[in-house]
């Protein structure tokens, strides 16, 4: 009963609320909804990146290699028009006492476009819902997505990189 770990405890709306245990003891009840979608009636605590154990475990995600099978997933409250590839990518700055990273989600639809909020709201109902695996890409597909995604967080991220290397270099002007 009082393993870590995570279950869902009701729903407020669309969004599931979860209680997540973590390993020292405390406990964390909420929703995983993008600040923006809350409404003024909203009850449950909002879980995020902004918390720090939250945000270790999507640091700790495994990562993704090229031509490894890419799932095919249905997700709830998810339009049937969002058709696409969608992806987390971290976007990070290190060096020896200085360190920062930023998430960026990126959904590059069927039609070869990248559109920045469909990556959050599909983020936002990946972490409130859960999700089917309908099945997977074959190896070649999936290499040719991945190789497309890349290219596309090369080019959406650039700008999250260079607010980084800004923030290094202020913290470290004398």
């Amino acid at each position: 009963r009082n393993a870590p770990g995570a279950e869902i405890v009701g729903r407020e709306g669309i969004h599931n609320i979860w209680r997540l245990r973590w390993p020292d003891g405390l406990e964390q009840v909420g929703c995983f909804t993008h600040p923006a979608l809350r409404t003024p009636h909203s009850v449950a605590t909002h879980l995020g990146l902004e918390e720090p154990r939250i945000r270790g475990l999507a640091m700790r995600l495994p990562r993704f290699a090229p031509g490894q099978p890419v799932s095919i997933v249905s997700i709830p409250g998810l339009s049937k028009e969002v058709q696409g590839i969608w992806s987390l990518w971290r976007i990070a700055i290190a060096a020896m006492e200085w360190n920062r990273r930023r998430m960026m989600p990126l959904f590059l639809a069927d039609n070869g476009m990248v559109y920045m909020p469909t990556a959050r709201h599909v983020w936002d109902q990946l972490l409130a819902a859960s999700t089917q695996v309908r099945s997977v890409l074959d190896t070649e597909v999936s290499h040719a997505a991945f190789t497309k995604l890349q290219n596309a967080a090369e080019e959406h991220g650039k700008p999250i990189y260079e607010a980084l290397v800004q923030e290094h270099r202020g913290a470290h002007r004398t």
